[in-house]
């Protein structure tokens, strides 16, 4: 059985996973349209193709 904290716990790692797959998101499509305060960061990550 699984008790109140567990249940949250389970919750909260559900959530936190879809906001970082969400920020991860965001980051690419910015670097897509304009991204210019973030190509050092995308750099350092490999993405190359925007030198």
């Amino acid at each position: 059985m699984l008790d109140n904290k567990s249940v949250l716990s389970t919750q909260f790692w559900f959530i936190f996973w879809h906001c970082v797959v969400l920020v991860a998101v965001i980051n690419v499509l910015d670097l897509d349209t304009e991204g210019s305060n973030d190509i050092t960061l995308h750099e350092q990550l490999g993405f190359q193709k925007y030198n």
